[in-house]
């Protein structure tokens, strides 16, 4: 696992009317797909800052 993180501020991710984005997780050595999620800006923001992936629940 790579664990260099981007901490520019390249990222401009299109938020849709909610405040989401969705985000794919798939597994670094075989790509396979694992999940689809939904991030919000503070989601994305303790991604970033932690290197574990944060959600948003859609259904709280």
């Amino acid at each position: 696992m790579d664990d260099q993180r981007d901490t520019t501020d390249r990222f401009l991710p299109r938020f849709d009317a909610a405040g989401l984005v969705t985000a794919i997780v798939t597994d670094a050595d075989s790509h396979i797909l694992l999940m689809v999620a939904h991030m919000n800006e503070e989601a994305i923001k303790q991604t970033r800052a932690t290197g574990q992936a944060h959600f948003w629940s859609r259904s709280r």
